[in-house]
C-alpha cells in the first residue's frame, strides 16, 4: 500500500468497506476478505500474480 501511496482510509474506501471493517479483517489474518475484495485490492495496487500469491495464499 505504501509504495502505491495508499493508506487504510483510501484503500478501504475504494474496495467499498469501512476503515474499521478493514482492520477487523486484517486482525483475522485476512481470512474474512471476500474474493471480490481481494480482486479489488489486487487491481487497485496493481499486484503481480506472485505478489497476490505471497500476500493472500501463503
Amino acid at each position: 500500500m505504501k509504495s502505491k501511496s495508499f493508506n487504510v482510509e483510501n484503500l478501504s474506501s475504494k474496495i467499498g468497506i469501512s476503515r474499521a471493517t478493514y482492520f477487523r479483517k486484517l486482525a483475522r489474518d485476512g481470512d474474512t476478505f471476500t474474493v471480490k475484495e481481494v480482486e479489488k485490492i489486487c487491481d487497485i495496487l496493481e499486484l503481480s500474480k506472485d505478489e497476490v500469491h505471497e500476500i493472500f495464499f501463503e
